[in-house]
């Protein structure tokens, strides 16, 4: 797990501060408390002994160690619960504006989008509609109706969590 997250460095250049610090960022460190061997776990090939999820935060955590002038994040939170995806997406946000650069987070969870300067929605591959999350909802396009879609489900998931808890 140390090597790729800095794969960049030589082995034995591997800044195993930056490391750990990635790791928090990316909403990686209880993993690792469960993994057998922490940081010097073998994860093989693709990352095959890890979750959809864990592979996605090693991937953030690797551009979180490397750092960047422009993040591009391509459904990077698609494998992670909601809890974790707002801890994610605050810690991309306080990278952002600490290090003055600039991200572009592709995803089809609006969620995720919500806090985003601009939202760009394509529609057959053409821009269909941009601007804030407020104004697209306010619209009642393409957006609102995915949000409107997107938040029912997840106030039913919370409700049949709920029930199934009770």
């Amino acid at each position: 797990m140390r090597e790729n997250i800095g794969y960049i460095d030589r082995v034995a250049d591997i800044d195993d501060a930056r490391v750990l610090a990635a790791v928090a960022k990316a909403c990686l460190a209880g993993d690792l408390e469960r993994l057998p061997q922490g940081l010097a776990t073998v994860v093989g090939e693709r990352g095959q002994t890890l979750s959809g999820g864990q592979r996605q935060r090693v991937q953030l955590a690797r551009a979180f160690y490397r750092g960047y002038r422009l993040l591009v994040l391509d459904d990077v939170l698609s494998a992670v619960d909601h809890d974790t995806e707002a801890k994610l997406l605050a810690a991309i946000q306080a990278e952002i504006a600490a290090k003055g650069t600039s991200a572009i987070l592709i995803s089809h969870r609006l969620s995720a989008l919500a806090a985003a300067d601009e939202i760009v929605v394509l529609e057959a591959g053409k821009v269909a509609e941009r601007g804030t999350h407020a104004q697209l909802v306010a619209r009642a396009g393409t957006y609102a109706r995915v949000w409107a879609a997107q938040s029912s489900e997840s106030a039913d998931g919370d409700q049949a969590l709920a029930a199934a808890s009770a």
